[in-house]
């Protein structure tokens, strides 16, 4: 009589389940056939279980690790950009200071600044005679105080700056 091609597994592993968990099992059986059609046995079912959540922890702990290594990643950008802005805003200051110092602002405001200045020795307006102190005297007034609404807003627009600077530095 000739031999069977397939072989069975000589070895039998008795498992004592609940009811439930033998349904289950058997369905567990019935999704993972053999090639040939026929469920495969409980203890292989387990074997492939176990592998299966071996490899499931396996893929756990290394997207934890990788979770991690973004985060840490993600801070480190943070201080870099952070100190880039704290940079940029320097060279920004610094760039201001340097345009200012070689470029000086040439405005009509600061000419009549430079000449209101010239008449506040009261000699020299004693000197003037009476037609020049009738034409400068309205436009000495004017100016004045457009000079004096432009240095209120300039001590405004600090002010409110270096509010916001201390806030800034507060909350760093």
């Amino acid at each position: 009589m000739p031999r069977k091609k397939e072989l069975g597994s000589t070895i039998r592993h008795p498992v004592d389940l609940e009811e439930s968990d033998e349904i289950k099992l058997q369905e567990i059986q019935k999704a993972w056939k053999k090639p040939n059609g026929r469920p495969l046995e409980a203890v292989k079912c387990f074997r492939r279980m176990i592998r299966n959540t071996h490899k499931n922890i396996d893929l756990l702990g290394q997207i934890e690790h990788l979770k991690e290594s973004i985060q840490l990643l993600k801070n480190q950008y943070r201080e870099e950009l952070n100190t880039k802005d704290h940079l940029i805003e320097e060279l920004r200051e610094k760039l201001f200071e340097k345009e200012l110092r070689e470029n000086p602002v040439r405005d009509p405001i600061e000419d009549d600044f430079k000449m209101i200045l010239g008449w506040r020795d009261p000699k020299d307006w004693i000197k003037a005679p009476s037609g020049v102190k009738t034409h400068i005297r309205p436009i000495i007034v004017k100016r004045s105080s457009e000079i004096s609404e432009i240095l209120n807003t300039v001590l405004k627009n600090t002010e409110t700056n270096s509010k916001e600077k201390i806030e800034e530095k507060i909350k760093t």
